[in-house]
């Protein structure tokens, strides 16, 4: 169990801190299952690591993304990656966590 540091901008770290987050999905993988992190005084530890196609993500997991709809979800990355934007078949390590108490 390894400590590791995944940013997250205000507003996720806000959605994760109230319970209306607990996925991530990133270009790259942080850390392994049973690896954790902190946020604000925080543990969450990591539980699984999927390879998905964001489309995938934004149908299937929107709402644990912390999101109200796919398309919210989906205006979120085109803003987080403007220069490659949403493509639904890019392939993305969505790692899923819970917190520790």
């Amino acid at each position: 169990m390894t400590e590791i540091t995944i940013p997250f901008h205000h507003e996720m770290k806000l959605a994760i801190l109230h319970g209306k987050k607990d996925c991530t999905s990133r270009n790259k993988k942080y850390g392994v299952p049973g690896d954790y992190f902190i946020l604000d005084q925080k543990k969450f530890v990591v539980g699984q690591i999927l390879k998905m196609n964001l489309v995938e993500v934004a149908h299937m997991l929107y709402a644990r993304e912390g999101f109200d709809s796919p398309g919210a979800f989906i205006e979120y990355w085109n803003m987080l990656h403007p220069r490659k934007g949403y493509d639904p078949h890019h392939e993305v390590y969505v790692h899923f966590f819970k917190e520790v108490v």
